[in-house]
């Protein structure tokens, strides 16, 4: 199974020694699941955080 992931959220802690902005970030990934007989057996999934951390100024 194969879920694109799409998160939003706002910018207000520090992270990384990097200022809170207080804009609206977005973060997109993708989730990979294995599922046999209807159970989860293998998981792994990925953001992209460096295209939102290079958006940030």
């Amino acid at each position: 199974m194969n879920d694109n992931l799409f998160m939003i959220m706002e910018d207000k802690l520090e992270f990384a020694e990097i200022t809170p902005t207080n804009k609206v970030l977005e973060i997109t990934g993708v989730d990979i699941d294995k599922i046999i007989d209807g159970e989860i057996v293998e998981y792994g999934g990925t953001t992209n955080i460096f295209k939102t951390f290079f958006n940030i100024k």
